[in-house]
Parts: C-alpha cells; structure tokens; sequence
C-alpha cells in the first residue's frame, strides 16, 4: 500500500485558510490536493480520484498553491495570448512564405512537411498542434479545394489563366448586353448555372467517435443517379433549382423556364460552361434571358460548383440509399434548406470579383 505523502505543517494552516477565501475553482483546487493528504491520509491516487485529475498533477496543485500563497496573482485562469510561440510573428511570416506561395498557386499543403521544416528550423522536434496554431495565427483554415480540368495545365489558348483573369472582369461583354434595348427598365440579375448527379454511391468522410471505437458505413457501389439542374445568384444569395432522371437539351430548356417564370420582371445574364445542351441549335433561351459562356475548361470560375460541394458535404455524406427514391427525397429535403439560407449562400458563392461587377449601377 502507497504511503500518504507528506505536507509541511505551515503549508496545511495556509491551505485551510485558502479553503475559506478561495475565489475561484482552481485555488481550491490546490487547498483540497494538500488538505487530503495531510489531513484524511489520503494517497496520491486515492487524491486525484476524490479531484478527478490524474495522479501526477496532485504534486503540481500542491506546488501551485505555494506560488499562489507567496504571489497571490501567480496563478491565471486562463492562459490566452499565443502560448509559447516558437518564433517572433515577423519570422514565422518569412518562415510560411514559400508555403504561401505555393498555396496561391493551388498548391495543397499538408501538416508533414511543414512539421519536419519547422523542426530543423528549430532544432528540436515539434509536435502537430505546434503547427497547427501556427497556422491559425496567421489566418490559414482547412477548406476543400477548387476543381479544375486536367486539361488547364496544358498550355492552350483556350485554357490560358491569363484569359480567364481576363473574363473575370466581363467590362465590354456586359456592357453591350445591358445596353440592349429588351433590357431597359428591368432589374438585371448575374447567375451562374451548373449541372450534378447524386446517387447511391457513399461518400465516405471522417467524423467523430469516442476511442478506441471506430464507426462502420455500408459502402454501396449501386449505380443509381439522378440529375439536378442549378442556378446561384450571389449577390442576392438565392439558388434555383431542379431534379430530372436526365441531362439534355430538353431539360435545359425546362429548367430555363422554369427560372424565366420565377423572375419573370427581371433580366437574367444566366454564366454557363460549354456543355453540348448549353450551345444546341434546339435550345429555347426565355427572352429575359442571356447566356454567357465561361472560358473553356475553368470550373473554378462558377460559384455553382461550390454549391454542389456544400450539397453533398451537409447532406450526403457517410449516407446509404436503399433506393434511388430515398435520394430524390434527400435532395427535395437538403437544397431547400440550403437555398433558405440566404446569408450562407452569398458567403459561399459572392466572391469579390463578382460583387464588384456592380450591374444595375451600369
């Protein structure tokens, strides 16, 4: 059997007094980790049970409590500020350039390298939380990646940056659209438009779990799809929507009149990409609405896309369809609540470029 740890006399008076005038929970904390041993005889581990700490912090309460005594603002209830940062901010800021940079150019940065860079910088290892909020300070966040064509990195003119940076600014083509007689007098409104499938496949995704426990998903491979046509409008951050069983010409010029009617006294520059039942000689474009093609091969240029992302992060994920039905009733339950979420909306889609084309002040 342990022997119960022995505590200076003086030390108990003063810890019976701390007991009386503690203010906070932490000072008797430290008053009740010298006052159980002396007085009941309690052991170390007998001690932490009564507290709920673990048994070595019962001598770091007891030494707490002496600082406490001969300073009595030695201890904080919080630490706050950057606790313990390794290198002045100036540093740190040269340090994560090159990471940066990469970062700017679409780069994906993962913690490994980063860790091991620091360390070696600093000569000693370093653990992962260490890196963590060295990133926060400086304002980084995990967000999922933008998509792009795999044929962007070819060097085409069609698929050149510097042309799509170019139509980011759309100065001449909007002009001449507005100043189209069929558009005078009515509001204009900017959408971006896209297409997605969801269907039974699962998408597996990390989430929560108490160790050592692990969560089990079905992971079905059933080939089952439904089609959803959508248009996003940023800056008034509303999202317009429709489910079809097919992707064609015929349901393009459905979904078009579709959104004619729902904003019927508005004018609509309707962004599309160049898939073949957005350019067919069949389709039927609304008069109250123009279409305008994106540069080819630029999906990071709609705010669609985004939308599609958030769909199946909130509604789809580590989820298992028994039928394509149960899909259907998921996206009629799912996209009505986010297009309700108007402020989300435009958080997620009104990216500066675009709030800044300005429309109806042209």
């Amino acid at each position: 059997m342990a022997r119960p740890r022995r505590v200076d006399p003086k030390l108990v008076t003063q810890a019976q007094a701390a007991v009386r005038d503690a203010d906070n929970v932490e000072a008797l904390r430290c008053a009740q980790a010298v006052l159980l041993p002396a007085l009941l005889g309690a052991t170390l581990e007998q001690t932490a049970a009564v507290l709920g700490i673990g048994r070595a912090t019962v001598p770091r309460l007891q030494a707490r409590l002496r600082r406490l005594l001969a300073k009595p603002d030695a201890i904080r209830p919080n630490w706050g500020g950057r606790r313990r940062a390794s290198l002045p901010l100036e540093e740190e800021d040269r340090f994560l350039a090159p990471w940066v940079q990469a970062s700017s150019e679409g780069g994906i940065l993962v913690v490994s390298p980063l860790r091991a860079a620091l360390a070696q910088k600093l000569g000693r290892p370093v653990a992962a939380s260490v890196v963590y909020r060295l990133l926060a300070r400086h304002g980084w966040r995990k967000v999922a990646p933008d998509t792009r064509h795999p044929a962007s990195g070819i060097r085409h003119p069609k698929s050149d940056p510097p042309i799509q940076e170019a139509w980011k600014k759309l100065p001449e083509t909007l002009a001449a659209l507005l100043k189209q007689e069929e558009v005078r007098g009515r509001r204009v409104r900017l959408m971006f438009q896209d297409e997605a499938r969801f269907g039974r496949m699962v998408r597996i995704r990390r989430c929560w779990a108490p160790n050592p426990a692990r969560p089990m998903v079905c992971n079905g491979y059933e080939r089952e799809f439904i089609y959803v046509y959508g248009a996003v409008s940023p800056i008034e951050g509303e999202l317009d929507w429709m489910t079809c069983r097919q992707m064609n010409t015929e349901q393009m010029t459905a979904f078009l009149a579709q959104v004619s009617t729902a904003h019927e006294k508005e004018f609509m520059l309707m962004v599309v990409d160049g898939a073949s039942s957005h350019v067919s000689k069949d389709l039927q474009v609304p008069e109250n609405i123009r279409l305008l093609r994106l540069p080819p091969y630029a999906p990071e240029l709609n705010p669609q896309e985004h939308v599609w992302d958030e769909v199946r992060e909130k509604e789809f994920p580590n989820r298992v369809f028994a039928d394509l039905g149960s899909v259907i009733r998921q996206l009629e339950a799912g996209l009505p609540r986010l297009a309700a979420n108007t402020s989300g909306l435009r958080s997620l889609t009104a990216w500066p470029w675009i709030v800044s084309l300005n429309l109806n002040a042209t």
